[in-house]
């Protein structure tokens, strides 16, 4: 941030946005706007707080286009600094890694328990990191993970063909049969620190259960 003239100056941040019609000009939209006193003759780097719009982003992340920073003084001029290419002396370094095997991908969730429904079925449990004490992690704070819970009749959503087997060679109403657990879990995106104080970017997986079955 320079300025020969201004020690306040309001700095305003805007997302970037797609337009309905692609033809139009690419619209922004005001995330905040700050107002920031400093030294005229020296340039100060300015820490703006963007976490509530990067969890959009971690949640919907083809709508990243970036963001504009504007910080205009009493004479209209640019004074904001924005060159990728200089940091501050202090600064947190972001990563993003994707893990093997991981298919971000979500699948429906027509699978949800009915009502007072009895049988082997998903259904819906919030985890709140602040509650449980994990301030290591950045966003998402609370996400819905659901778990599988519920009774497992004769022959009913069975995983696996060896459990259909099985409770066939077994008495229908034997005492021993198959469980309720979960048949198919996705990931999810995260940011946290780790233990080296860095912020990272990872897709998780198996964080969410998407289907259960009996097993």
């Amino acid at each position: 941030m320079h300025s020969e003239l201004d020690r306040s100056i309001p700095i305003s941040v805007y997302k970037v946005s797609k337009p309905e019609n692609p033809q139009d000009y690419i619209i922004t939209s005001d995330v905040t706007t700050v107002t920031e006193t400093f030294n005229p003759h020296e340039g100060s780097w300015v820490k703006i707080e963007v976490y509530r719009l990067l969890q959009e982003w971690l949640t919907n992340p083809d709508e990243n286009l970036g963001l504009v920073v504007t910080a205009y003084d009493s004479q209209g001029r640019q004074v904001a600094v924005t060159n990728p290419t200089e940091t501050p002396r202090r600064c947190w370094r972001f990563t993003q890694r994707r893990l093997a095997g991981v298919d971000p991908r979500r699948y429906s969730e027509s699978s949800l328990c009915e009502h007072n429904e009895t049988r082997c079925c998903r259904r819906p449990l919030l985890v709140n990191f602040v509650d449980l004490g994990w301030d290591f992690i950045v966003a998402p704070k609370v996400y819905e993970a659901y778990f599988c819970n519920g009774k497992c009749p004769f022959l009913y959503a069975h995983k696996y063909a060896h459990t259909t087997l099985m409770q066939k060679l077994n008495k229908p109403n034997a005492k021993i049969g198959p469980c309720c657990g979960s048949r198919k879990l996705s990931s999810m995106r995260m940011l946290y620190y780790d233990h080296d104080h860095q912020i990272k970017f990872d897709i998780i997986s198996e964080m969410v259960v998407e289907r259960c079955g009996c097993s």
